[in-house]
């Protein structure tokens, strides 16, 4: 299949390589402990609670780029089970913590977007930077400083800075435009804090 994938090694012998897929090494660890998915099949976990929102610290994951594969060398399919990724970078199969993290009645309650919360936008992860109003259209609008710089400015737009970030690494995008945890942000934007 073709796109990004993340090379995951798991905490139990449960995966289905070594970090290798057709003779060749994307990362290294023992047989059976590592997994490839595609982001929409990992989620981030939180280490002290399911609904903890204050743990903004970016787990360190490796994008694959694959040309082609499947499911017998270490693929998800899509009848696989969703699997979460918490901090110390494991897979743990979890269709209850899932299905909670899936939820937006769940995380509307208490994961509202704040700045420095890690989101998904246009395929790329980024944190965000600012919310607010900008001059050049209406309403709500996100700074997201992204983590490769596949953005379009450093977080100043027409002459005006919202936040700062390294050139090219900033996008200024709509609420909906980005999801956390698989829900989107339009559905998180705290209406008080904007």
């Amino acid at each position: 299949m073709l796109g990004f994938w993340y090379g995951i090694e798991l905490d139990k012998p449960q995966g289905k390589n070594d970090g290798s897929i057709n003779n060749v090494q994307y990362f290294t660890c023992s047989p059976g402990y590592g997994l490839f998915a595609p982001p929409h099949r990992i989620s981030r976990l939180f280490k002290h609670s399911e609904e903890d929102c204050s743990d903004h610290d970016s787990a360190d994951l490796s994008l694959m780029s694959k040309s082609s594969t499947d499911g017998e060398n270490g693929i998800l399919s899509p009848s696989s089970p969703r699997s979460t990724l918490n901090s110390q970078r494991s897979i743990r199969k979890s269709s209850r913590f899932s299905h909670q993290l899936s939820s937006p009645s769940n995380s509307q309650k208490s994961c509202w977007l704040t700045i420095g919360i890690n989101v998904f936008v246009n395929n790329e992860i980024g944190i965000v930077r600012y919310i607010g109003p900008v001059d050049f259209a209406d309403g709500t609008w996100l700074g997201v400083e992204l983590r490769a710089p596949k953005g379009k400015n450093d977080g100043t737009v027409q002459g005006k800075s919202y936040f700062s970030c390294r050139p090219n690494y900033g996008l200024l995008v709509r609420p909906n435009r980005v999801t956390v945890r698989g829900i989107n942000g339009a559905k998180l934007l705290n209406e008080s804090s904007s």
